[in-house]
């Protein structure tokens, strides 16, 4: 296409018409959850692996590569199910999944390191299933400026980590149930506006009409 060159203004208007679509902030904002419990990993992991558990920093370095090798799976799985499960139970799924990943991370993940990063590992393949069609989905609800809606896409998500990042720092009894309390608190909260969502009369193209639909 031709290069964009509208100025700073008509940029700022852009983002602020693909924002004021409901379908896609909703959605957005819901997905983007994930973010608070990952990047909360990612900010205190090395204090729960090298202080909490004793492991080292090579053992620090093992544990976040596997994590990061077999969630790299995540959207061959979403392949390999997207033929027999439709999008609506399939995200019901993983965003329950993932707040139950968060229950046991506070109850168990702090008994060992295996357990801790066994855990964790289920709740990031379920991001990873979910963020490939989510994409697709977000940028359908603004397929006429794919660059603006992109752009809010990527900013919020940042934010939304960072802000995650913060949380995990906070003066919890353990980094541990700290981390545990942010996944499955914040995807609580993506569920419960999932099924609103779900059950609104707002559109979301590729999932629902105007009509409201079940979560399953």
């Amino acid at each position: 296409g031709d290069r964009y060159t509208g100025g700073l203004a008509h940029t700022i208007g852009q983002l602020a018409v693909v924002g004021r679509n409901p379908g896609f902030m909703a959605f957005l904002l819901i997905t983007s959850l994930f973010e608070v419990g990952f990047m909360g990993y990612i900010a205190v992991g090395s204090y729960i692996y090298v202080d909490h558990f004793g492991v080292g920093e090579a053992g620090y370095s093992a544990f976040f590569a596997v994590a990061a090798i077999v969630t790299a799976a995540g959207p061959l799985i979403w392949i390999a199910v997207s033929r027999r499960i439709s999008v609506r139970r399939f995200t019901t799924v993983m965003i329950a999944l993932a707040a139950c990943t968060g229950v046991a991370e506070m109850l168990i993940g702090g008994s060992n390191p295996f357990v801790f990063c066994g855990i964790f590992i289920v709740f990031a393949l379920a991001e990873s299933c979910t963020r490939p069609y989510s994409m697709n989905i977000l940028l359908e609800q603004n397929a006429h400026d794919a660059g603006s809606a992109s752009a809010l896409m990527n900013c919020i998500r940042t934010c939304i980590g960072s802000f995650g990042m913060v949380l995990a720092a906070l003066p919890w009894p353990t980094y541990v149930f700290g981390v545990g309390a942010l996944m499955a608190g914040f995807m609580l909260v993506s569920l419960i506006g999932w099924v609103a969502l779900l059950r609104s009369r707002i559109p979301l193209v590729c999932v629902k009409d105007d009509t409201p639909v079940s979560p399953l």
